[in-house]
């Protein structure tokens, strides 16, 4: 999902683990607003983050899982699309990262 009101990019903890990172290794936790509240979660540093055609080097995520109902399996936030330019045509259904 691209969420621009999200500041950080969000992934499930299981995709996390599926792609070798440990719960444990989260460089710190961050205060996230959610529907439910305030929750502390995992921030981890990722060796690449690669969506939109773009690879993100040591991008920062946000280990937290998404309700199941959303249908997603996470979102990428203001920090990915930071530096670039973003363009969403609904008319054409495309997404456009320069």
């Amino acid at each position: 999902m691209v969420d621009t009101g999200a500041s950080y990019t969000v992934l499930p903890m299981s995709l996390l683990e599926a792609a070798g990172y440990a719960a444990d290794a989260a460089i710190r936790e961050q205060a996230i607003v959610t529907a439910s509240g305030m929750e502390r979660v995992p921030l981890f540093r990722v060796e690449a983050l690669e969506a939109l055609q773009r690879v993100r080097p040591g991008h920062t995520v946000l280990a937290h899982d998404l309700p199941v109902e959303s249908g997603v399996d996470g979102l990428l936030g203001l920090d990915f699309f930071r530096g670039s330019r973003l363009t969403v045509d609904f008319r054409s259904g495309t997404i456009e990262l320069a």
